[in-house]
């Protein structure tokens, strides 16, 4: 026997089977499982808190309507009827718990200040500004321009949280 080469008697190498995509190992399963979960619950958060703000879209959206009517019609007594209703409105709904239905004068000033959050503004309710919400709509002629409470009106509607809910500010 003659072996000048003894590699050639050897067998080919044999390949393992093409590795398949399907079905995926069980730690895909439970991440893809863990996935969906998070999904829904994320999705749940969020349909919750757009509920949750509803009112606050629409109070932000109904004082905008009723400045276009103001400065159409330039009745401040109407607007600041309206401006005060609304405010009244939003706080019942923001804070259902709290006594924000019985308030009025200075009560409902300061509890407009209370909810407002600090921004360094030196405009609040309890100034000058937020006494036209008390006495405005019943005053014959006024002589004020209400940009400034209409602007912090606005302000309040936005960015107020509610305590019941959690809910976070309007940006």
């Amino acid at each position: 026997m003659n072996q000048a080469d003894p590699l050639a008697e050897l067998r080919a190498l044999a390949s393992p089977d093409a590795i398949s995509l399907w079905p995926p190992a069980p730690g895909w399963w439970v991440l893809a499982a863990l996935v969906l979960v998070c999904i829904y619950l994320l999705s749940r958060k969020i349909q919750k808190t757009r509920r949750a703000r509803a009112y606050q879209r629409e109070a932000v959206s109904e004082i905008s309507l009723y400045w276009q009517q103001y400065l159409d019609e330039q009745d401040i007594s109407v607007y600041l009827q309206n401006l005060s209703s609304l405010l009244k409105r939003t706080a019942l709904s923001a804070y259902p718990n709290s006594n924000a239905a019985s308030t009025s004068g200075d009560t409902w000033l300061a509890f407009l200040d209370s909810t407002l959050p600090e921004t360094g503004s030196s405009n609040r309710f309890q100034s000058d500004i937020g006494q036209l919400l008390i006495t405005g709509p019943y005053r014959k002629h006024i002589d004020t321009n209400p940009t400034e409470l209409h602007a912090l009106a606005e302000h309040w509607l936005r960015s107020h949280t509610s305590i019941s809910s959690g809910v976070r500010p309007l940006a």
